[in-house]
């Protein structure tokens, strides 16, 4: 029998259990770190993988937003080279689709601003247009017609500059 301290101890030491347990406690700790580890490196993954999709999903829609933008310019010019100051409908027409634009457009970026003051220009021209004279209608015309000419170089500025944006953004995201 054993003494600690002069007090009789009957402890019997088994060697073999002592050392599973011993094993057991280890197991659980190395059970333990590589679960921390999975863990970390999956949230690690997630978070990137939903960072990517978040960068897509702003890149399907800038590119939704340069199509309807595209397809508007478009709409507008057709209606700007018919164009019949006497027609109600067509410049109604026209009067919408120039709103349309103008409300797509950001007047905080400067290519935006430029296309942005010539459909204003444009829309004063119809009102203008509405109420001159004769003689004086066909000048203002004229000078509609010019206007209109302006719009697709303008139109075809803010596009590339967002299109420039797309491409920075899908770059980014296959890290390039």
């Amino acid at each position: 029998m054993m003494t600690v301290w002069g007090v009789p101890i009957g402890v019997q030491l088994d060697v073999g259990n002592a050392l599973v347990g011993i094993g057991t406690i280890l197991l659980a700790f190395v059970t333990f770190f590589i679960t921390y580890a999975n863990i970390r490196e999956t949230r690690r993954i997630a978070l990137r993988s939903s960072k990517a999709e978040a960068h897509q999903q702003l890149s399907d829609r800038r590119l939704m937003w340069s199509d309807g933008l595209r397809e508007e310019v478009a709409e507008l010019i057709a209606l700007g080279a018919n164009f019949d100051p006497n027609d109600k409908v067509r410049s109604d027409q026209l009067t919408k689709c120039t709103t349309t634009i103008a409300l797509r457009l950001r007047p905080d970026h400067e290519d935006d601003e430029i296309l942005l003051d010539i459909l204003r220009d444009l829309l004063d021209f119809v009102k203008v247009l509405q109420t001159c004279g004769a003689k004086q209608k066909q000048q203002k015309l004229r000078q509609f017609i010019d206007k209109i000419n302006e719009v697709q170089p303008a139109a075809k500025t803010v596009l590339q500059n967002e299109w420039e944006t797309i491409e920075a953004e899908i770059n980014w995201e296959k890290g390039v």
